[in-house]
């Protein structure tokens, strides 16, 4: 769960460029307190900040997309696997979405 969370934080920041950890941690019932620890988490690996404040929220660097080598075939596997599974439990269209990127990304970086 914690790694589909992620993935779609990620897809989320990627699409939107910025939202509040509130919408996210409504979209996936979780605390806010949760959605800052798995954002911090993809700032180990992902230009992604924190902005506190009237106008802040959560945001990934302009420009920023998924780098060649994000993750192993394996990976890629395994992500698109655990989406599909999502999508198929729960029919939300956000677990399609997520994995027809990633499936995107996977087969751009095998070219």
């Amino acid at each position: 769960m914690k790694f589909e969370i992620l993935l779609s934080v990620l897809f989320e920041l990627l699409a939107k460029r910025k939202v509040t950890a509130g919408y996210l941690a409504k979209k996936h019932k979780v605390s806010n307190r949760t959605i800052h620890r798995y954002v911090d988490i993809l700032s180990l690996t992902a230009p992604v900040e924190i902005i506190r404040g009237r106008n802040g929220g959560i945001r990934i660097a302009d420009g920023y997309s998924l780098p060649m080598g994000f993750m192993t075939e394996e990976e890629y596997a395994a992500a698109i696997e655990a989406l599909d599974l999502a999508h198929e439990k729960t029919a939300e269209e956000r677990f399609l979405s997520a994995k027809l990127k990633l499936t995107a990304q996977k087969n751009a970086e095998t070219k």
